[in-house]
């Protein structure tokens, strides 16, 4: 549990971090203002760093998810290496899905 949630803690800030440096490209690209108002733009700033929040939320999520995953899955594979290597020791049969 503690190694799945180390996992789960780098895998979301490696997700935030990569959210945050590819966003703001896609947000520039992607969001148009509305340009309701002509000197005051504020509406439009909250709007857009409401929607870069939103993408950084998203994309730890998804990257802790994935990392979690991907760790188990590597750490099941080392597990079974190892104990295929060790004289004596049966392996566990694969899990059927």
């Amino acid at each position: 549990m503690k190694r799945a949630m180390i996992l789960a803690a780098c895998g979301a800030l490696g997700g935030i971090l990569l959210t945050g440096w590819a966003a703001p490209s896609f947000i520039g690209w992607y969001y148009t203002p509305g340009g309701t108002a002509a000197l005051s733009c504020a509406a439009d700033v909250r709007e857009a760093m409401g929607t870069l929040l939103r993408s950084q939320l998203i994309g730890g999520a998804v990257c802790a998810v994935v990392t979690v995953i991907a760790g188990l899955l590597i750490a099941r594979a080392i597990q079974r290496r190892r104990a295929a290597k060790q004289p004596g020791v049966v392996a566990p049969p694969p899990a059927v899905s």
